[in-house]
């Protein structure tokens, strides 16, 4: 298959890849603060090209990959190739990090390819945190 159709079909080289993450804040943080962090997270996530997709607030699931844009004013530099390149596993503990300097506990899952991967294997990769 050419590249310019794996790309169309987002396989090989040009497969999007994520992973779920389930955060907790404990509830000695008040609701106030929660709206406060919840603007950190996305502020973190944008500074680094990530999308969210799922809930926010006290305790949440969602699914992280790379935000995507084909349009080449979504560059923030002419030199910026960051629209091209994968979620890293780097990037996933930079996030479990950031939840748990933030007063959260947080468990991440494996990387996933975000467009072809099995119900089940996708089922598989959400994380379950510990009951309280």
């Amino acid at each position: 298959m050419n590249k310019r159709l794996r790309k169309k079909k987002h396989i090989a080289e040009f497969r999007q890849l994520g992973f779920h993450v389930a955060a907790r804040y404990p509830l000695s943080i008040p609701d106030s603060q929660l709206d406060v962090l919840d603007a950190e997270l996305i502020k973190f996530l944008e500074s680094r090209d990530l999308a969210i997709g799922g809930s926010i607030g006290r305790e949440h699931s969602a699914f992280i990959t790379r935000a995507w844009c084909r349009k080449e004013s979504c560059r923030k530099h002419p030199t910026d190739t960051r629209r091209n390149v994968q979620v890293t596993d780097a990037e996933r503990d930079l996030l479990v990090k950031w939840y748990v300097e933030h007063g959260a506990e947080a468990v991440a899952g494996p990387l996933i390819d975000a467009n072809y991967s099995s119900e089940e294997e996708f089922e598989r990769s959400t994380p379950v945190l510990p009951t309280p």
